[in-house]
């Protein structure tokens, strides 16, 4: 459970804001291909990880993958292509095609979609105490 964006960000390699472009199925997963417009930084970042891996930028392309339990209760919402979303995430630690891929920190936590001029939580009943919206400030800014 998390309990601010700082925790959020600790567990995290990469923030990234963009559009999913693309969608595709692997195996028992939604992979999302997505287009990164600003990659917002923290100074928690990656604070409780082990990973010396170099976050995305700007233009960069990364792969998302979620667990697809169609039918599940308990799945976090699916990316959706065309929707800007702001992501907190952690690599998929996978081997072959998926090595590089990424999934969203705490499974829905880091998970947010833009509504206007701010990011909402998209999922409000986890259990996390993490902000309902955040709202990005200027080109560099972020949570």
């Amino acid at each position: 459970m998390y309990e601010s964006i700082d925790d959020l960000a600790r567990d995290s390699t990469a923030i990234v804001v963009g559009t999913v472009t693309a969608q595709r199925q692997s195996d028992d997963a939604m992979v999302s291909t997505f287009q990164v417009s600003n990659a917002p930084t923290n100074p928690q970042l990656g604070g409780d990880l082990d990973s010396a891996d170099v976050p995305p930028v700007a233009g960069d392309i990364v792969e998302v993958r979620q667990m697809d339990s169609a039918g599940s209760s308990l799945a976090a919402p699916l990316l959706e292509p065309t929707r800007e979303y702001l992501l907190f995430l952690t690599p998929s630690m996978l081997g072959g095609d998926a090595v590089t891929q990424y999934y969203v920190t705490g499974g829905e936590a880091g998970l947010y979609i833009r509504e206007g001029d701010e990011f909402r939580r998209m999922v409000t009943d986890s259990g996390d105490t993490l902000p309902e919206t955040i709202t990005m400030t200027g080109d560099e800014g972020g949570p």
